[in-house]
């Protein structure tokens, strides 16, 4: 019987019957399906930012707790090591002829 309808409306058919089919997605339960799968990905979703949350507070925490514990001791620590630097800085400076002696010099050579 449909091998002789014509192929316009046996389309016709055919897309009628889809729709008719796709009638169900409508339906109450269709609906609380749909809602159930967008709660399902959304606490997954939600679970997995509050988890990165905690790793990034946590991992904060370990690098920020060291520094803020041993301030002190770093600022000793900073400390003295510009005072060795100023020390060598210093001895290097005196080692070094000045601009106003190179010039004298330079002037008494030629």
């Amino acid at each position: 019987m449909i091998y002789r309808v014509p192929l316009r409306k046996l389309s016709v058919i055919f897309f009628v019957a889809i729709a008719e089919i796709a009638e169900v997605f409508r339906s109450d339960d269709a609906k609380e399906i749909t809602a159930a799968l967008i709660n399902i990905f959304a606490d997954s979703i939600l679970n997995i930012v509050e988890l990165g949350l905690k790793i990034g507070r946590d991992l904060i925490k370990a690098i920020i707790r060291p520094i803020t514990e041993n301030k002190d001791a770093t600022q000793k620590q900073v400390d003295d090591a510009m005072e060795a630097l100023e020390a060598a800085i210093k001895g290097l400076k005196e080692q070094t002829p000045s601009q106003s002696s190179v010039d004298k010099r330079s002037l008494n050579a030629s």
